[in-house]
């Protein structure tokens, strides 16, 4: 994704909240959730047009995955609404890659069946999606 990606759906939820009558405070929080959740729409993305969609973008072939470690990132923290991503670390014959995503149950559930024990999990971090942070 690019910043100017991000950009353009901000603005969208922005004006499309806008026109539905919300006020400030609806208007911003249809942001946020657009900038949050922008990178969900891959999940039903051709692979193909993925990998087209900009230039730069690449893929890397599943056997040439040694290891994948996902780590847990706090982007608010300290604050009443904590919010964490996770980061992922895709250790490859190529080099190494990180890449960042929304904390979802999801991903970890896709990472374990996609990577099985390639997958290194965060400390206190449970497949069945329990997250016991210390």
């Amino acid at each position: 994704m690019t910043a100017e990606m991000i950009k353009n759906a901000v603005q969208t939820a922005r004006d499309q909240a806008k026109a539905e009558g919300k006020g400030f405070f609806g208007q911003w929080n249809e942001q946020l959730k657009a900038s949050f959740s922008y990178s969900q729409r891959y999940l039903t993305m051709d692979p193909n047009a993925a990998l087209t969609e900009t230039p730069g973008n690449f893929a890397i072939p599943h056997d040439a995955i040694r290891e994948v470690k996902l780590k847990l990132k706090d982007i608010n923290k300290g604050s009443d609404n904590d919010i964490h991503e996770f980061e992922i670390e895709f250790n490859a014959t190529q080099g190494e890659y990180s890449f960042r995503t929304d904390e979802r149950n999801e991903t970890v559930q896709l990472l374990k069946q996609t990577y099985g024990e390639r997958l290194k999990m965060p400390f206190g971090y449970f497949s069945h999606g329990v997250n016991i942070r210390l």
